[in-house]
Order: C-alpha cells, then structure tokens, then sequence
C-alpha cells in the first residue's frame, strides 16, 4: 500500500480550493452586474445583407378582358400596392440604392423597387398617380425608337400606345418615376435576342452594336432633357458577361435582369448589373404573389 505524500496532498487540495473560490467570485460579480462579458463585434467582418425584391410591370388594362402574362388589370396593380403599403414596404429609386453603397445614404428596414418595363402609356396615365397616392416611386424603361414613333405620331389610344419623349421628360421631372436604358432598338427576338450577343458575332462588333444603340437612346433622351437614372432593363432578360462589361464602361452601374429572385445585396457593386425581378402576370391576388418574398 503507497504512502500519500503529505505535501502533496496539500498543494492539491490548496489548487481546488482555489478554484471553487474563483468559481464563486466570478457568479457573485455577474449577480451585482460588475462584471460583463466582452461579446465579440462582428460590425467589422459581417457585411450588413439588404434583402431587395423587384416586381416588373408591363402593360396596365381596365379590366380583365384583356389580362395575360404582361398585361395585369388595374384593380390588381392597386391591390399590389396597397398590399405593399400594409406590410410595411417602402419603395427606393435607383439613385437611393446607388447612395447606399457608395455610403452616403441608409435603405428602408423592408425596401422595394417597383419597374415598369416597355414604356406604355398606361404606366404614365394609371400607374404614376396610383404610386404617388400610396407613396411609392418607380422606374421606367421605355424602348427608344418606340417613343421615337410616338413622338413623331402621337397617339393616345391606351390599349397599345407607349409613352412618347415629351410625356417621359414630364414623368422624370415629376420625380415619381426615374426612367432607365431598355434600349434604342434592341427589343426583338428575331436574329438577335434582346440586347444579348449574336452567335458567332466578334465581341469587338458586338460592343460597337451595344454602344451605338445607347448611344442613341442617351442622345435622344437629352434632346428631349429626359433625366435618365444609370440603369438599364434587359430586354428579354437577355444579356451575357460582355453585355455587362459594355454597359461598365458606358457608365451604367444598375441593371435589372427577368430572373425571378430575391436580392441579396452586400455591398459589392458588380451585384447591381444583374438584380433579380419577378414578373407580376394577371390572376394571382397580391397576397399569393408576394407571399413568395416573404422568406
């Protein structure tokens, strides 16, 4: 039978001791609120994540007679927004985005950006006032050479007009609607898709092409001081890497693709060329459309 070593019997039991008293200290400290524990700042290495959704409009009709995938009834366009409205949504322009990340503005605790896309009369006679009721902005994105021909031929017929330069420059200066780059004459899916490149076609022509028609569209825009937002709408939702890369270089930092997604910005700018959208067709009420966004 081994001996216990008096000494070291003490220093042991000396070392527990210790430590229930350190144990006991330390509870009392947290009880009487001296002591509070260092929680790590995660500020600095966790990017603040915005959660972005984007509805895309067309064409607005009276009733449903004429209702489909791209032509939504009045009374649901209202619906949408006063749905918006109750769940606390506020809607933000590009150039409110663009002020976020370059740190010089703040974005709603629930943004939105609502998009009208084609340039339709309706947009500017029906959903302009509607927006400006229930608070909200939104972006328009005429076809060039479209408004051209109503410019040139004006017509108001609101079951198939577009809107024409002069009635783009009203909206833009009235500040509920910002209008972006759908192209000049891009808007097509025979022999070239949208603005997205040809097969076959050499990027330098490609570029030549892409810059030439926006060109256009921002000449035209400024010959009748249409204040554009830097943004484009793809027509078609078809575009490629150096469509994106084209549209850098001519100074466009937004554009909004077709693809139906929620967006997570974290502040990287290359994520605004390829923001997601959801299409708003004509039969589902605003709660099953938008109950989608509500992750």
């Amino acid at each position: 039978m081994d001996l216990i070593n008096p000494r070291s019997f003490f220093r042991s039991a000396l070392h527990f001791w210790q430590k229930q008293i350190q144990c006991l200290c330390f509870i009392l400290l947290v009880l009487v609120g001296v002591y509070t524990p260092v929680k790590a700042d995660s500020s600095e290495s966790e990017p603040e994540i915005v959660q972005l959704p984007i509805v895309m409009y067309h064409q607005l009709c009276p009733d449903s007679s004429r209702a489909g995938t791209y032509c939504l009834p009045l009374y649901q366009f209202e619906s949408d927004l006063r749905y918006l409205k109750e769940q606390g949504y506020e809607s933000i322009s590009v150039r409110t985005l663009l002020d976020w990340y370059e740190g010089n503005g703040s974005i709603p605790e629930k943004p939105v950006m609502i998009t009208f896309d084609d340039g339709y009369l309706t947009t500017m006679e029906w959903a302009a006032p509607l927006l400006k009721e229930y608070g909200f902005t939104g972006i328009i994105a005429p076809i060039g050479r479209v408004s051209q021909t109503y410019t040139d031929t004006p017509d108001e017929q609101l079951a198939y007009a577009h809107c024409s330069w002069p009635q783009l420059a009203k909206l833009a200066d009235d500040g509920i609607l910002e209008v972006q780059y759908h192209s000049w004459d891009m808007h097509d899916l025979s022999g070239r898709r949208g603005c997205g490149k040809k097969y076959g076609e050499s990027s330098e022509d490609y570029r030549s092409v892409l810059s030439e028609d926006y060109a256009r569209f921002l000449n035209t825009a400024a010959r009748y001081e249409v204040e554009l937002a830097p943004s484009a709408a793809f027509p078609f939702g078809c575009y490629c890497q150096e469509t994106l890369q084209t549209l850098r270089d001519l100074g466009l930092l937004v554009g909004f693709t077709c693809c139906e997604q929620i967006n997570f910005l974290t502040g990287d700018p290359d994520e605004l060329l390829e923001l997601g959208r959801y299409n708003r067709p004509a039969g589902p009420d605003s709660y099953s459309f938008f109950s989608a966004w509500e992750l």
